[in-house]
C-alpha cells in the first residue's frame, strides 16, 4: 500500500472510488439518488470532470494504490487556484453537455437547506487549503487508508508558508470521529431539520 500523487492516467479510477465512497455520504446521498445506475455514472463522471480540471490546474491530489489500483482519494483545494486556460475551457465544453441529464437527478427539494449546511463561513482564518473530499472504497474501509490519506495531506500542505490550515466539513458522525483524531477541531455545528453539518480546521501553527 502507498501513497502517491494522483497520475493523469489513473483520474478514472480515482473517481470511481469517490462514487462508491460517496453512496452514503450525507450531503450527497441526500442531492443525489445515486444507487440509481444512471446517477451513479453522472455523478462518477462528473467527478472525473472536476479532478481532471484540477490536475489541469496543479491541484494537489492524492490516491492509495494497492495492487496497482486506486483504494482511496485525498483532494486538496488551495486558497490561491489558479485559473484554467481557455482551451482547456473549450476542451470542457463537450463533457459538460454529456453531464446536463444530471442536473434532472438533483433533489432540488433539499438544495436550498444543503447549500445553506456547507455555505463555508466567513469567519476561517486565511489564507488556508480546503479538503474537498476524501474518499476510501467501500471494500477497503477500516483499514487506516482515510488517515494515511489525511497524514500526507497535512505533511504536504504544510510545507507551503502561505497556508495556515485545512478546512472541511462532514456530516457524518464517523468521519468527524475520525478527524477530531487526527487534530480537527469543530468550530462550528450547523443543526438543520435536514442535516447537521461539522466545520472544522485544522491548524499547522499549533498541530503540526
Amino acid at each position: 500500500m502507498e501513497v502517491i500523487s494522483l497520475p493523469a492516467k489513473k483520474i478514472p479510477q480515482a473517481a470511481s472510488v469517490i462514487g462508491e465512497a460517496f453512496l452514503n455520504e450525507g450531503f450527497t446521498k441526500r442531492m443525489f439518488n445515486l444507487r440509481n445506475k444512471q446517477s451513479k455514472y453522472l455523478f462518477t463522471k462528473a467527478m472525473e470532470l472536476k479532478i481532471s480540471i484540477y490536475n489541469k490546474l496543479g491541484q494537489p491530489m492524492w490516491v492509495t494504490i494497492v495492487d496497482d489500483q486506486v483504494v482511496g482519494v485525498g483532494v486538496l483545494k488551495e486558497y490561491d487556484q489558479k485559473k484554467l486556460p481557455f482551451k482547456d475551457i473549450l476542451k470542457c465544453i463537450l463533457p459538460l453537455i454529456k453531464l446536463t441529464p444530471f442536473l434532472f437527478r438533483i433533489n432540488y427539494r433539499n438544495l436550498n437547506t444543503l447549500k445553506r449546511a456547507s455555505e463555508k463561513p466567513t469567519c476561517i482564518e486565511s489564507p488556508h487549503a480546503t479538503l474537498e473530499a476524501l474518499a476510501v472504497h467501500p471494500h477497503h474501509q477500516g483499514k487506516g487508508i482515510g488517515k494515511l490519506l489525511i497524514k500526507k495531506i497535512h505533511e504536504e500542505a504544510s510545507k507551503k508558508d502561505r497556508i495556515s490550515g485545512i478546512y472541511l466539513f462532514t456530516s457524518d458522525e464517523k468521519n468527524k470521529t475520525l478527524y477530531e483524531g487526527l487534530g480537527y477541531n469543530i468550530f462550528q455545528e450547523r443543526n438543520l431539520d435536514l442535516i447537521t453539518a461539522y466545520h472544522m480546521y485544522y491548524e499547522f501553527s499549533s498541530s503540526s
